[in-house]
């Protein structure tokens, strides 16, 4: 039974992606009114794959959404890294049953369509009030209210940004903070997805083999890398590549799409398994990746603007994380907001979320950043954000405890740090981080309401000046 709020708020999430829906599904779920605007004209489900790694599957079953994801995914079984040139395994990775039991969720692979459709559908019928058409152009944050393209001004009493990398809201959030936010820098990499027909690899043994097989595989080149999987049902293959930047325009949008005879990929350096999926391409979807310094909140100083999802991180596109990080952001912003008890509680609410999501998604982020330059074995010279803690972790290289472990006499031990690390980033459950913050500060967040009104307290003993001093100051009151 999900917990419901004392007190009904008014959200407005701008945009309609993964992490907009998904946190206008859970907030309305635990009582409140939510409206999202978004500025496209109708739904617009991707026409690719995501991961759904287990730090995300975890959070869907506890929204109760197994029985329906189960006819729309693929549940991975292992990885195999590759070397590109030549097809020579450096790894077999077997997600074991011991290894699934350890993380206590699965390792799961389906089209963006289909999260997408499932997460709309769940936003309607929970009664979250989808506005298409409504673009947003202006932030009044003090208010709090937005301004759509129209002249219409919607209010709100917290306006959530999940409009994506070029958020309007981030814009309002990182000017407040006066900072170099909104700069970006040269990305050495484009990263791109396409969908393999099915029937355009049946008449090959070899494709129709790795077609067949419920596993991901990783082919490791120089400066670039190629990452297929079988899409549920194994009605297709999708292929996530890592390639440096050609003589060609690419934007930040997913659904950018090429013509694959027209973007010239040379296939030549590559084993000849790789070479037949890449002719096998009809299109694909690039997307340039640009490099941003990390927000100094998630917040805005008025207390009443939030970031989710990738308004919030620039995490890198094509990726496994991409929208878990938008479906935790949603899971503890609803969790918080589930728990409020007054109109005045909204403050801590915020300032709670960041507190929670912003060391935890510049982790997730930070171990993608890392991963994709491990993979296209990238040099880490190009200055951004990332760049110093790159280049002190190319110089350990050195095992780090986990929860499940890739075996010590593993083939390539660059392989090793950064899988740990993915392992560790898989394995956590933010609904336990909203529990640990609230055990530890949400009992001084109550207001007595009657006689001693504006006090902090713990049930029928008032709590110390000390103890609210040190509960503003941590929580950013």
């Amino acid at each position: 039974m999900d917990r419901k709020a004392a007190v009904s708020l008014r959200f407005v999430i701008v945009g309609a992606g993964i992490a907009g829906l998904a946190a206008a599904y859970r907030l309305r779920i635990v009582g409140h009114e939510v409206c999202i605007l978004e500025k496209r004209n109708e739904p617009a489900p991707g026409e690719n794959a995501v991961t759904v790694p287990p730090n995300m599957s975890r959070i869907l079953y506890h929204w109760g959404l197994k029985p329906k994801l189960e006819k729309l995914v693929l549940t991975r079984t292992a990885l195999t890294w590759k070397q590109c040139t030549t097809g020579e395994t450096a790894i077999e990775y077997l997600y074991s049953d011991a290894i699934v039991k350890d993380l206590g969720a699965d390792m799961l692979f389906m089209k963006h369509g289909d999260l997408y459709q499932v997460l709309y559908d769940l936003a309607v019928e929970a009664g979250v009030n989808i506005r298409l058409g409504a673009e947003v152009i202006n932030i009044k944050p003090w208010a709090p209210s937005v301004v759509l393209f129209d002249g219409e001004v919607v209010t709100a009493d917290i306006v959530v940004g999940a409009d994506g990398l070029r958020s309007v809201v981030r814009t309002c959030v990182a000017e407040a903070q006066m900072n170099d936010n909104q700069k970006e820098i040269p990305s050495p990499l484009v990263t791109a997805a396409a969908i393999i027909d099915k029937d355009a690899m049946d008449g090959d043994d070899q494709l129709r083999a790795l077609l067949n097989t419920p596993k991901a595989t990783i082919w490791r080149g120089e400066r670039h890398t190629i990452i297929g999987c079988p899409l549920p049902g194994y009605k297709g293959y999708s292929l996530k590549m890592a390639l440096p930047p050609g003589p060609y325009e690419v934007g930040e949008e997913y659904d950018q799409v090429y013509d694959s005879a027209k973007f010239h990929l040379d296939s030549s350096s590559c084993e000849p398994m790789v070479q037949k999926l890449l002719q096998r391409m009809k299109k694909f979807y690039p997307v340039i990746w640009k490099v941003r310094s990390p927000l100094v909140s998630l917040i805005h100083d008025s207390k009443k603007v939030v970031l989710i999802g990738e308004a919030a991180h620039t995490i890198v596109p094509n990726m496994m994380q991409n929208s878990a990080v938008g479906i935790e952001d949603a899971a503890v912003l609803a969790n918080l907001a589930s728990r409020i008890q007054g109109a005045n509680g909204v403050e801590c609410l915020l300032s709670a979320y960041h507190e929670i999501r912003y060391s935890r998604a510049f982790a997730v982020v930070y171990s993608e950043v890392a991963c994709i330059h491990m993979m296209c074995m990238m040099s880490s010279e190009t200055e951004h954000p990332y760049s110093k803690q790159l280049q002190e972790d190319q110089k350990i290289w050195v095992r780090t405890p986990t929860v499940v472990g890739i075996p010590d006499d593993t083939v390539d031990p660059e392989i090793i740090q950064p899988c740990d690390g993915h392992l560790k980033i898989m394995n956590h459950d933010v609904d336990d981080d909203v529990d640990e913050w609230w055990h530890t500060w949400g009992r001084l967040i109550g207001r007595d309401m009657g006689d001693r009104q504006g006090k902090m307290y713990e049930g029928e003993e008032f709590v110390s000046e000390d103890e609210v001093a040190l509960c503003r100051d941590k929580s950013c009151f």
